[in-house]
C-alpha cells in the first residue's frame, strides 16, 4: 500500500499537468457558441497545473455583453473551479443592466456531481447559490447592498425573502 499511494498521486498530478487545458478551454467555446455566446480577444496561458483568461469580451448574439479582466481554472478532476474577476456589463447593455461583479466563483465536486455551487460578490451585494444539471435549474440567493435596491430594473428579477433575494432561472 505504501507503494501505490506515490504511483497514485503522481500519475493523478501529472494527468492534471499535461491535459490540454487550452484545448479543451477551445472546444468549450464552440459549445458556447451553439448558445450565442462567444468569447474574443482573450489571452489563454496554461499553467501546469492551471489556466487563465485574461481580458476576454463577451458576446450574445452579436452583442457586447460583458467584459472579464480575469478567469482563472482549475480543472482538478475530482474538483474544479472557475473564479472570475472583474466581470462588468458592456456599455452596450450598460443602460438596461448596469452590473458589476468583483469575484464570481463556480465549484464542481464529485461528491455532488449533478451540481455547481456559486459564490460571488458585487456592486449588487453578496451572493451565492447552486446549479441543478439534472432538473436543469439556477437559483441564486442576494444579500443586497444599497445600489441593488436602488436599480428598479435589476430588482424585477428577484423575489425577496425573509434571507434576502432569490433568482430562479430553469434552462
Amino acid at each position: 500500500m505504501k507503494k501505490i499511494l506515490p504511483v497514485f498521486v503522481s500519475i493523478y498530478l501529472a494527468l492534471i499537468f499535461f491535459m490540454p487545458k487550452t484545448n479543451i478551454w477551445f472546444s468549450g467555446e464552440k459549445l458556447l457558441k451553439n448558445s450565442h455566446i462567444v468569447f474574443s480577444d482573450e489571452k489563454v496561458n496554461d499553467f501546469g497545473f492551471f489556466f487563465s483568461l485574461k481580458n476576454a469580451n463577451v458576446y450574445y448574439d452579436g452583442l457586447k455583453s460583458f467584459t472579464l479582466k480575469e478567469a482563472i481554472v482549475l480543472p482538478y478532476l475530482f474538483f474544479n473551479q472557475i473564479i472570475l474577476k472583474d466581470f462588468k456589463s458592456s456599455k452596450d447593455i450598460g443602460s438596461a443592466l448596469n452590473l458589476s461583479i468583483s469575484s464570481l466563483k463556480f465549484t464542481n465536486s464529485v461528491l455532488k456531481p449533478f451540481f455547481i455551487s456559486i459564490e460571488g460578490r458585487g456592486d449588487i451585494g453578496n451572493f451565492n447559490g447552486e446549479i441543478d444539471i439534472k432538473k436543469r435549474i439556477l437559483k441564486v440567493m442576494l444579500s443586497p447592498s444599497e445600489s441593488f435596491l436602488k436599480n428598479v430594473s435589476l430588482r424585477k428579477y428577484f423575489k425577496k425573502s425573509k434571507e434576502g433575494y432569490i433568482y430562479e432561472y430553469r434552462f
